[in-house]
């Protein structure tokens, strides 16, 4: 039986805006050695050289948004379970934001690290 090639991974271009982002959690996950997160908001704003205001929240929404588009991956193999066709995404957040927040909780697809390391060109951060 021929088994099908797999797919590489392809997705949009992302702006300079959301790679910084991306390599932000990701250098805090590698940091913190766990994929769950929590980034505070203010290091965040200094990143962006915003304020913390609506404006800086609306920002990172549309970042977020961004970075989060579905991916879909075929005849993939990931800590042994065989991904036959899966929509993937770089992280899950939090979406209920409000201007009081101090924290931003992350949970980063290990999955998706995994994919971008094997199967993009060009990978939009710097795996390890």
């Amino acid at each position: 039986m021929n088994e099908a090639t797999p797919k590489p991974m392809i997705m949009a271009p992302l702006s300079e805006d959301a790679v910084k982002l991306a390599t932000a959690i990701y250098n805090t996950y590698v940091a913190e050695g766990e994929p769950y997160l929590s980034i505070p908001l203010k290091k965040l704003c200094e990143m962006y050289g915003l304020n913390n205001s609506h404006e800086t929240y609306e920002h990172l929404q549309n970042l977020f948004a961004e970075l989060n588009e579905p991916v879909l991956i075929e005849d993939f193999v990931f800590r042994g379970h065989l991904y036959k066709w899966e929509a993937i995404t770089f992280c899950s957040f939090d979406e209920e934001w409000k201007e009081g927040d101090l924290m931003l909780e992350v949970t980063i697809n290990e999955l998706f690290l995994q994919v971008m390391k094997e199967r993009m060109a060009s990978p939009f951060i710097t795996l390890r």
